[in-house]
C-alpha cells in the first residue's frame, strides 16, 4: 500500500538521496515548501519528511507542523529536520545540542525491538554488558538530542543511552521521529587507527537505510514488515 510522504525541499534542504530511498520503498514522495506545509492536511499526506541541509521555520510553520501530527499526521527529520523535530519546532519535548561529527559513527541501540531499527540491528553474544551489536551510520553534523522523556531514545549517542541519536514519541493522535545521522547515505569510509587494528572487520548489522523506511512506516502507523 502506497504512502504519501511530503518531503520539504524548500531552500537548504538535500533531498534527493531520500526521496530517491523513498520511491524504491514504495512511497509516493512529493515536494512542498513552507506555504505548502500552512494548509497539509492528512488526507493528501500521511507522512510529513523535514530532511538535512541548513534550514530553520517560522513560528507559523512550526505551528502548522505541531498541528499536523497532533491532529494524526507523522514526521520524520533528518539531520537538519531532527534539529527542528527534537528541539526547535518541537515534536518532541526536550532539546538538541549542536554538534559537528562528521564520518562513520556507531549507534547505541536502546530499544532494539522497536519497530524502527527491525532489520537492522542484530543480538550481541560477544559480551554480557552488550544486549544489541553497534549499528553504524554516516553522519554529517546532525544534533545530539535530550528528549525530556529518556524513553523515547530508540538508540543513542552513548552506551548508556542518555543522548539520543533516534528518538521517536507520539504527538497527540500522530507520531514524530528525530534521525540524526544519515542511514540513507553509503558509510563512510573507516579511520586509519581502525583499520589498522581490524582490517576487514564485518559489521554486524542490517541495511541501516531501512531506518528511514521503517521510521516513515511507523509515522505513518503502517506495519514495519521483518
Amino acid at each position: 500500500m502506497t504512502i504519501n510522504v511530503a518531503m520539504y525541499s524548500g531552500t537548504g534542504t538535500n533531498p534527493r538521496k531520500l526521496t530517491e530511498f523513498l520511491r524504491g520503498c514504495g512511497c509516493h514522495v512529493f515536494p512542498v515548501e513552507k506555504t505548502d506545509i500552512l494548509r497539509l492536511s492528512h488526507d493528501e499526506c500521511e507522512v510529513l519528511y523535514l530532511p538535512g541541509g541548513w534550514y530553520r521555520f517560522t513560528d507559523e510553520v512550526n505551528g502548522a507542523i505541531r498541528r499536523f501530527v497532533r491532529r494524526g499526521g507523522g514526521c520524520v527529520g533528518s539531520c537538519a529536520g531532527a534539529y527542528l523535530v527534537g528541539g526547535y519546532i518541537p515534536l518532541i519535548a526536550g532539546r538538541v545540542l549542536r554538534a559537528n561529527i562528521r564520518g562513520r559513527l556507531y549507534l547505541e541501540p536502546q530499544q532494539g525491538n522497536h519497530p524502527i531499527l527491525r532489520g537492522v540491528v542484530r543480538r550481541c553474544t560477544r559480551h554480557k554488558d552488550r544486549r544489541w551489536e553497534p549499528v553504524a551510520v554516516t553522519h554529517l553534523g546532525g544534533p545530539m538530542i535530550l528528549p525530556d522523556d529518556p524513553r523515547t531514545i530508540v538508540a543513542s549517542y552513548d552506551f548508556e543511552g542518555c543522548i539520543g541519536a533516534i528518538v521517536a514519541a507520539p504527538l497527540g493522535r500522530g507520531r514524530a521521529v528525530a534521525i540524526a545521522s544519515h542511514p540513507e547515505l553509503k558509510l563512510a569510509g573507516l579511520p586509519a587507527c581502525d583499520t589498522a587494528r581490524r582490517p576487514g572487520r564485518p559489521l554486524c548489522q542490517g541495511d541501516a537505510a531501512l531506518i528511514v523506511r521503517n521510521a516513515v512506516l511507523w509515522a505513518a502507523k503502517r506495519h514495519v514488515p521483518a
